[in-house]
């Protein structure tokens, strides 16, 4: 069941300035999964993706239906419960957390994450930098 979060868009600071390694976004499809970090920043970078990764991306439309079977989550700087991705993530069942500005420039490229669709939280595992 996906919880109603209390605020639908966060500022830069709000997302940021979780506790150290974790960022928070509005949690749009509900479960857990881990991965590594892949930031896609236009479906044709899709082949980059592999089985199992964590889908990073600026936003998503029509063009990036394909890429969402590859990945175990996926996480946007932007988007809401209507947004594409979210749709998209829902009927195929993978866990998102959108609403999250910048996060194209805070997780890196090969991290590890953890996506908790559940509480809209992102655990980044700090021993990657």
């Amino acid at each position: 069941m996906i919880k109603s979060p209390d605020k639908f868009f966060l500022t830069w600071d709000e997302a940021l300035r979780s506790s150290g390694n974790f960022l928070t976004g509005v949690p749009v499809v509900a479960g857990r999964a881990s991965g590594t970090a892949r930031l896609i920043r236009h479906p044709d970078e899709g082949s980059r993706l592999q089985p199992g990764d964590v889908m990073v991306a600026p936003s998503t439309d029509l063009g990036w239906t394909p890429l969402f079977v590859k990945g175990s989550a996926v996480i946007m700087e932007t988007g809401g419960f209507l947004s594409h991705g979210a749709i998209v993530a829902r009927e195929y069942g993978i866990p998102a957390v959108v609403n999250i500005p910048g996060v194209m420039r805070v997780i890196k490229e090969g991290w590890k994450v953890d996506v908790d669709g559940d509480e809209g939280k992102i655990f980044l595992h700090l021993t990657n930098r």
